[in-house]
């Protein structure tokens, strides 16, 4: 399909950063207290005669599926929904660039890792997320106590989410969900 200068122009300023929206869990805690309960109910299926045993009807094993339930909807209760955007590939801008960021973070001496990846990783992850989480705003203490609050790899998932919007190229998304639900609704 050609297009017209004006559509060209048009499309090209409104050329936009890609973006990606991320959930983490904020309460990596209570992963530990569902799996003692999940053990609980591990053990109340052997004294029922082994795993897979039925345990519907058994009071005991109804009261910890409940407790383990509470603590998912607390964990879900406690995904933080992250908006990443990319960095722009100009420089001069207002942010620095993809290379201007690695360049600012030379790789440790006797460091594999850093070898491998071409940049001091411990300071580039941090400096990473700080530049592509656009929403939400976060003062100094938020992210003081995000960074306390992450262990080392719910960080590094972060930071390959972080990664992923800046290195991959953007395509149409295809949704077969969506695809399905109207050509459904399209034969009714």
């Amino acid at each position: 399909m050609a297009r017209s200068k004006a559509e060209i122009k048009a499309l090209v300023a409104g050329a936009r950063l890609p973006e990606r929206v991320v959930s983490i869990p904020m309460r990596g805690d209570l992963a530990a207290e569902c799996e003692r309960l999940e053990e609980q109910l591990r053990d109340l299926e052997l004294e029922q005669g082994g795993p897979g045993a039925s345990l519907s009807g058994n009071p005991r094993a109804r009261e910890v599926a409940e407790q383990i339930e509470a603590l998912r909807k607390q964990m879900k209760d406690s995904m933080l929904e992250f908006r990443l955007r990319a960095l722009p590939k100009r420089r001069g801008g207002k942010q620095p660039t993809w290379n201007q960021l690695k360049d600012a973070n030379p790789p440790r001496e006797n460091h594999p890792v850093d070898k491998e990846n071409g940049c001091n990783t411990d300071e580039f992850g941090e400096q990473l997320l700080r530049l592509s989480i656009v929403e939400p705003e976060l003062d100094d203490e938020d992210w003081d106590n995000l960074l306390d609050g992450l262990s080392d790899g719910t960080f590094l998932v972060l930071v390959g989410y972080c990664f992923g919007v800046n290195q991959s190229d953007v395509d149409v998304p295809f949704s077969f969900a969506a695809s399905q639900i109207l050509r459904n609704s399209d034969s009714e």
